[in-house]
């Protein structure tokens, strides 16, 4: 049975360390590892339920009124017509999957209400 680390010297510590790193770079290259963990980086992949997610608080946030649309673009860092895009797809998510709990009830009883008197003046 191997020692704990506790009842063992600096020495021996130190040791195990370098083997340890000796095996990463064995198998994962001169750094240790093979990724790049940093936020924004080129190979950073939004995926579709990311989309999803944004358009569905785009919805919300643009429905409540906490945000103007030109507020929305400055933040998001789009175009006004990529926001009201977004805030469409948001609102037809929230459609089929609509948001839980009572807070979320409220707020999908809102929604529904400014929809509706939107298509009104529209109408």
């Amino acid at each position: 049975m191997p020692r704990r680390w506790w009842k063992m010297s600096a020495a021996e510590i130190a040791a195990v360390r370098r083997k340890a790193w000796e095996t990463r770079r064995a198998k994962y290259g001169k750094r240790g590892h093979r990724g790049v963990y940093e936020r924004g980086s080129a190979n950073a992949s939004v995926t579709v339920r990311d989309e999803m997610r944004l358009a569905r608080l785009v919805a919300v946030v643009a429905g409540e009124g906490m945000l103007s649309e030109g507020q929305l673009a400055k933040i998001l860092e789009l175009d006004r017509v990529a926001v009201r895009r977004l805030e469409d797809e948001g609102l037809t998510c929230l459609s089929y999957r609509p948001l839980t709990g009572d807070w979320g009830a409220n707020q999908m009883r809102r929604l529904q209400r400014t929809s509706a008197s939107v298509e009104k003046d529209e109408g």
